[in-house]
């Protein structure tokens, strides 16, 4: 939101400080006024985005940002401030109804991999499968047969 003030306009008081805050910054704290720009905030962070404020709390839905292209096919552009509001709020209850409690990044990850077996020669030079190699931490696993090339694993992420 922008607006221009003039100076006779500041010094009568129309502008106050402000802070703007994250919401998850918000819980347990309380302000006169909340301002919440709706776009983008799930039902989790709607509630105490909506209500820290004492005296007054207000919500931003952009209709043009929160409502399907289908439905504004469909309808056409709203011909009233009610219809307007009304459109607003049934899309963003519809978002609302499809949040999801946040998740920790570690809940998403999957367990390793059990470590492979470890082939052994034995005198006869016959392999023979072992449990998980055994070494010192740190160091990288020794094998029995120094032909043998070191097996290298690598990870990445994206």
């Amino acid at each position: 939101m922008s607006a221009w003030l003039t100076p006779d306009q500041v010094a009568s008081g129309a502008l106050s400080l402000g802070y703007a805050m994250m919401i998850a910054a918000l819980q347990g704290m309380t302000c006169d006024t909340s301002l919440l720009y709706g776009h983008g905030a799930n039902a989790f962070a709607t509630y105490p985005g909506l209500t820290r404020g004492k005296k007054a709390n207000h919500l931003w839905l952009p209709l043009a940002v929160i409502e399907s292209e289908d439905t504004r096919a469909r309808l056409g552009d709203a011909r009233t401030e009610e219809e307007r509001l009304e459109r607003a709020v049934d899309a963003f209850a519809r978002y609302l109804g499809q949040s999801r409690p946040d998740a920790m990044v570690s809940d998403l990850l999957h367990e390793p991999p059990a470590p492979a077996p470890v082939v052994v020669l034995s005198p006869n030079r016959t392999p023979t499968p072992s449990g998980p190699a055994r070494h010192a931490p740190g160091r990288p696993p020794s094998t029995t047969n120094a032909s043998t090339k070191p097996n290298h694993s690598s990870v990445s992420t994206s």
